[in-house]
């Protein structure tokens, strides 16, 4: 390998030192236009950045999508509402993400005047969950059950509400399937379909599914991502993402809590590289995004890793 092939080894990468863009989608332009031999490939050595986003940001994963269901006389229709609550922005733990949920649950229902339901919520430690309790319906003496949507739902259910019954909801909430924007990846309900006939009477749904008056969420994670990734345009890839995205440059498991620093070292896999052979490089562009190609919010955080330059391995 010679200098000719390789003329820079080590390029050092910091967000804060960008040409354009954001900390987590940016252009960095090198200070001098490099050209490298035909057998290089580049690796990521060292990564870090603070885990500095949200649990919650808004937007992006600020809705809860819970049904409640009623009955008006003792043998009436079951009915039921479709709510959503917007919670608000913000880092969490088990306990203060409990609070929030129970009092936008609450105050919710209590603009239905029918159903009037009343919510507590609970952080569970030794599950790693949040119970949530319907302890009154105010004005209902009858029969008063709620249920979380989960995201495999909410994914269904608005093609179909949409498309079949248009103009009939207009007193229900409406959400785009491709991006519910919930809080179920944090609360661990991104599956968990509500089984039973549905359908519509006078704008309210109607279910036969027996729900529950009591619901345990999944594993809290209020990290909200587990996963970061490293993208890049400027490259040659041999890499295939989950969704498709051949961009990957690096994948960086989040290990620390929110607020902490996240220091991650290459494998030492000499086969984890991107193609560089016979490029000329001089405008590099980076995204770090999540598992679901969302840009991550670095709220001013930076971003900074090393780029090595080596002849590929035999």
């Amino acid at each position: 390998m010679t200098d000719l092939e390789v003329p820079y080894r080590k390029v050092y990468i910091e967000s804060r030192h960008r040409t354009s863009g954001t900390n987590s989608d940016f252009t960095f332009d090198l200070p001098v236009t490099v050209t490298y031999g035909k057998n290089v490939c580049a690796i990521v050595q060292d990564f870090s950045c603070s885990a500095s986003w949200y649990s919650i940001e808004a937007d992006v994963n600020d809705r809860l999508y819970f049904l409640e269901r009623y009955k008006t006389t003792a043998g009436g229709l079951i009915l039921s509402t479709l709510h959503v609550v917007i919670l608000d922005e913000g880092a969490y733990d088990g306990h203060t993400l409990a609070v929030e949920i129970a009092a936008k649950m609450q105050a919710a229902s209590s603009q239905d005047a029918i159903s009037n339901f009343q919510f507590t919520a609970v952080f569970v430690p030794a599950k790693n969950n949040i119970l949530i309790t319907l302890t009154a319906a105010l004005v209902l003496t009858h029969q008063a059950t709620f249920e979380l949507i989960a995201d495999d739902s909410l994914r269904s259910m608005d093609y179909w509400l949409s498309s079949q019954i248009s103009g009939l909801l207009t007193s229900l909430p409406v959400w785009s399937t491709l991006d519910p924007k919930s809080v179920n990846n944090v609360l661990g309900l991104d599956s968990g379909t509500l089984n039973g006939d549905v359908a519509f009477a006078n704008g309210r749904l109607i279910a036969t599914t027996d729900l529950s008056s009591s619901v345990s969420t999944g594993h809290v994670d209020v990290r909200q991502h587990n996963t970061l990734l490293l993208h890049s345009s400027s490259f040659q890839y041999n890499s295939l993402g989950s969704l498709g995205v051949m961009t990957i440059l690096r994948r960086i498991p989040v290990a620390v809590a929110l607020g902490d620093v996240i220091h991650n070292q290459h494998s030492g896999n000499p086969h984890d590289n991107v193609e560089v052979s016979g490029m000329t490089l001089q405008r590099l562009h980076f995204k770090l995004l999540d598992a679901r190609n969302r840009n991550i919010n670095l709220r001013g955080g930076n971003v900074s890793f090393t780029l090595v330059f080596f002849e590929k391995p035999l």
